[in-house]
């Protein structure tokens, strides 16, 4: 069983929220399109000049069948505050665990 990782673009989102669809169940609308769209693509720290996604994703033949994403966020040590991230959303499909 040979698996790709890689990091998601805005063109993965069909093939990212069939994926949802197939591990969420009727429980999949909880995550897209609403969720899904602010999280990670209308967040208001993501960069929309960029394509990429603060998603990973893990592909066998074709299908995606793990994610690993993370939410951007702020935080503050001290007086600074630094760019971060937050993990959220880690799915992989029970074939494959």
């Amino acid at each position: 069983m040979q698996i790709l990782i890689r990091q998601a673009t805005i063109d993965d989102k069909k093939a990212i929220w069939d994926f949802i669809e197939v591990a969420y169940g009727d429980h999949a609308k909880e995550k897209i399109p609403v969720r899904w769209n602010w999280q990670f693509y209308d967040h208001p720290l993501t960069n929309k000049s960029q394509k990429a996604l603060p998603i990973y994703i893990a592909i066998k033949d074709g299908h995606i069948v793990g994610q690993l994403c993370a939410i951007q966020i702020y935080m503050k040590i001290g007086e600074e505050i630094y760019p971060a991230v937050a993990g959220c959303d880690f799915i992989v499909l029970p074939e494959c665990r």
